[in-house]
């Protein structure tokens, strides 16, 4: 593995024009606009307005950090290193859309989202202004039906991701690799999973850098748009957030379908039913119960181990706490050998 990893051909990394920009100040893109040597300023600038200004180039340079060296890192690093090596006939077995999903999606819209801003803000600029509320209004103008969908889709496949990521973390070559790409200078001592969970992270900052951007606007028609696009980010996260909670709810009612056996206590019911009554009411009982998780809006709040005690003596269980009922369950002994 070592000789293939070592003969892979290096990925160069994509230059985008706004990204000279990345780690500047915004007065940076006001210079380099007005050449001429310009006031960036203007005398009545007040603390606020300056604050706003940092926070609407926040939007900006934060998004291209994320880019550069997340969404990228991520593709460029160790998605393209999987998929060489397998062009290598190694690593048959990983599977990347179960990884990554739609990541190459997602670098295309930050890309544009990135591109987008900085055009607008470009565009705006003068000797006097710059960084105006209505340059982030327009770039989040489509974040409900350009952004979010995209970020649904990872979303949903993230919880499933990780769990796959632990599963092929058994394998020694896959290990291999995962070291070899975590060793690269683009990596920055981060992990995988550290960029893994960055798009979650990311999507989630949005409605804050808006935030801070209406708590230094002062203009009434501005401070009108930003909280309607506040509002239409965060009602757009909101539906995102129930369907990825929905998802993981039903899936773990799905593994608890086939993970909890169920024994009942017949002795009573015996004694008070016909012979051949027992066994059919019985079964039924144990249908009715084995469905219990099943075609059900039922959500899983909490569980976890508890210590029962009964009669002096302690008992192992493991709870499970639902909306609507709580279920105490006996751990199961494995016999060892």
């Amino acid at each position: 593995m070592a000789t293939v990893l070592s003969n892979l051909p290096t990925k160069e990394q994509e230059i985008f024009d706004f990204v000279a920009f990345k780690d500047s100040h915004w007065t940076d893109l006001i210079n380099v606009a007005h050449p001429e040597g310009a006031v960036p300023l203007s005398p009545t600038s007040s603390e606020a307005e300056i604050k706003r200004r940092d926070h609407v180039w926040e939007v900006f340079t934060s998004e291209c950090s994320y880019l550069v060296d997340h969404l990228l890192v991520l593709r460029d690093v160790f998605q393209e290193t999987f998929k060489a090596v397998q062009c290598e006939n190694h690593l048959m077995y990983v599977e990347p859309a179960k990884l990554f999903a739609n990541l190459d999606v997602l670098c295309q819209v930050s890309e544009s989202f990135c591109q987008d801003l900085f055009v607008i803000l470009r565009g705006k600029v003068t000797s006097t202004e710059f960084g105006q509320p209505e340059c982030v209004v327009s770039a989040f103008s489509m974040f409900d039906n350009h952004v979010c969908p995209p970020y649904e889709r990872y979303c949903m496949n993230y919880s499933n991701a990780l769990h796959y990521l632990e599963s092929l973390k058994k394998r020694e070559d896959f290990q291999e690799v995962v070291r070899w790409c975590e060793l690269n200078p683009r990596c920055k001592r981060l992990q995988m999973s550290d960029f893994l969970v960055a798009p979650i992270q990311r999507i989630t900052k949005y409605p804050i850098l808006l935030n801070d951007i209406l708590k230094r606007t002062t203009s009434p028609a501005d401070k009108t748009a930003l909280t309607e696009t506040i509002e239409n980010v965060k009602f757009a996260l909101g539906e995102l957030e129930g369907k990825v909670r929905w998802l993981t709810n039903f899936e773990r009612m799905r593994e608890l379908q086939h993970m909890i056996t169920w024994t009942i206590d017949d002795q009573d019911a015996k004694a008070m039913l016909p012979e051949f009554m027992k066994n059919s009411i019985l079964e039924k009982t144990r249908k009715s119960l084995s469905s219990l998780f099943s075609g059900t809006k039922r959500a899983l709040i909490y569980e976890g181990p508890l210590i029962l005690t009964d009669s002096g003596k302690n008992i192992d269980i493991y709870a499970f706490i639902f909306d609507d009922m709580f279920l105490m369950t006996k751990i199961k002994k494995v016999c060892k050998l």
